[in-house]
């Protein structure tokens, strides 16, 4: 079965949420509250949840009153606990928690070494509230630094986005913010290339896919990102089939049984492959140049809005830089670039248009 034709919509946060546990601990809990409201104040919309060594229970924070209003009673059930991590850690394993976990204690977690070597271990900022350092390889900060710089530490920037899937091929796309798009292909895989910049990711996206395909976020530390992209209802309008102009007529006409036109500049006669008159200028005036271009008897498709074109009823692609891809065994694989005035699919012809 070929891919379908689908319209997505990938909404995501660059900035990684934040889950924060602390030690009940009696003798250092004024110095711990004092980290804690200062970094939830400093990270509005990202804390995740707040935590107690020992204890699974999810304590939310959608705001700095919601901290200070409930810490006393959250303090007080907590009273005995073990200092366990494991258990919290799972948790938020299950849940699917890709973002940073800010250990606030005076000592480390009795069961902290069962994660030793694990993408979970990348994600952990131990605020150390003791002189003596955890050594290595523990990712640590003094609880004496100020609150700006804890946040510097914290901080794992996205380095690396991309949208792929089984089967996926890009149509058009939009992206806010908008900046360098690429899209690769390698290994009969194509992939939409996302530079990271700004705080928020917004894409809508057409695509051929033979399911949902998938973005792909990669921080500086810990777990890759995936999230799946949500259909919508079509965010693209239908692409517009334009008049061949009645001077160009005979030039396509020419193009398509490879024979030879009256050039509209010169008024001599012309073999189809030359596109640039001797004596005027461009043959094709007013198509766009530098795309792929798609002729019908009567019309003609500039692809440069788009970045492909489906044919063959899903099974053949061909893209505005004018190479063409069959589906294959499961797989998009490249054919050859398009050649003038080439036979692409029933009643449409195509050339990539450059002088």
């Amino acid at each position: 079965m070929p891919p379908r034709i689908l319209d997505l919509c990938f909404k995501v946060n660059f900035s990684a949420p934040i889950a924060l546990v602390l030690e009940r601990s009696e003798t250092i809990w004024e110095r711990i509250y004092k980290v804690t409201e200062g970094l939830i104040r400093s990270l509005p919309g990202r804390i995740a949840g707040l935590y107690f060594l020992g204890n699974t229970r999810r304590y939310p924070i959608s705001i700095p009153r919601d901290f200070t209003d409930h810490i006393p009673g959250w303090f007080m059930e907590n009273k005995g606990r073990v200092t366990l991590i494991n258990p919290i850690l799972e948790t938020l394993k299950k849940d699917g928690f890709k973002g940073m976990v800010v250990v606030i204690a005076a000592k480390l977690p009795v069961d902290i070494d069962d994660w030793l070597d694990t993408e979970v271990f990348e994600q952990i900022l131990f605020v150390r509230m003791a002189e003596e350092s955890f050594g290595e390889p523990y990712n640590e900060i003094d609880g004496s630094a100020r609150i700006d710089s804890i946040m510097d530490v914290l901080e794992n920037p996205v380095r690396e986005v991309f949208v792929a899937g089984k089967g996926f091929a890009p149509i058009c796309y939009e992206v806010n913010p908008a900046d360098r798009i690429k899209i690769s292909y390698e290994d009969s895989e194509f992939r939409l290339k996302i530079p990271p910049h700004g705080e928020k990711l917004e894409i809508h996206l057409k695509a051929l896919s033979e399911g949902i395909p998938r973005l792909h976020m990669i921080r500086e530390r810990g777990a890759e990102e995936i999230v799946a992209g949500k259909e919508e209802a079509a965010w693209f309008c239908k692409q517009q089939w334009q008049r061949i102009p009645e001077k160009l007529k005979p030039v396509i006409e020419a193009g398509i049984s490879k024979g030879y036109y009256r050039c509209p500049q010169c008024d001599e006669d012309h073999k189809y492959d030359v596109l640039f008159c001797p004596y005027g200028d461009i043959v094709l005036k007013g198509i766009p140049l530098n795309t792929c271009v798609l002729f019908t008897g009567e019309n003609y498709l500039p692809l440069s809005e788009w970045y492909a074109y489906p044919l063959g009823n899903g099974r053949k692609l061909i893209t505005r830089e004018g190479n063409i891809y069959d589906w294959e065994t499961g797989e998009w694989i490249f054919s050859h670039p398009v050649s003038l005035y080439e036979r692409i699919d029933n009643g449409v012809w195509g050339l990539y248009h450059r002088i």
